[in-house]
């Protein structure tokens, strides 16, 4: 287990709901994370013929509800979202005995193209945060790495 690194905002959460132990966890800047990854993955679900039935389980009160006041509570209502919405594509395409859904075609290249051409960006600026707090609050060397 690492350590959390000084001004990354980064670590292990002590939240725990009695039972199933540890429930949250802080990545670096973790809301700036949050956003990139919901970024990331909406742009990936781009690529489906149905996308915004995939865009559901990023863009919903449960997932992006809680984690700009609980920064690390992104992921574990983020993995029961996704849960639901796996199993929801799992029974409507074995009730309609195919994985095409007939009559959607909301994909679009561009979008996608354009839509990753912007996260590249943003994960640019973020790479580029966590140089400068390596830079000013560790002499420029990386306190995670050996």
């Amino acid at each position: 287990q690492r350590s959390p690194i000084d001004g990354l905002e980064n670590g292990l959460s002590a939240l725990s709901d009695g039972r199933r132990g540890l429930i949250g966890h802080s990545p670096t800047f973790p809301r700036a994370w949050a956003n990139m990854y919901s970024s990331w993955n909406g742009a990936f679900c781009s690529n489906y013929l149905d996308f915004p039935f995939f865009l559901a389980k990023l863009y919903n009160p449960s997932t992006c509800g809680t984690y700009h006041d609980e920064a690390d509570l992104y992921l574990f209502p983020r993995i029961f979202t996704l849960w639901v919405h796996i199993h929801a594509q799992l029974f409507q395409r074995a009730a309609l005995k195919t994985s095409t859904p007939s009559g959607l075609a909301w994909s679009s290249p561009l979008l996608t193209l354009l839509w990753g051409k912007v996260n590249l960006e943003a994960a640019r600026e973020f790479r580029a945060r966590v140089d400068e707090v390596i830079a000013v609050k560790h002499g420029g060397k990386h306190p995670g790495r050996r």
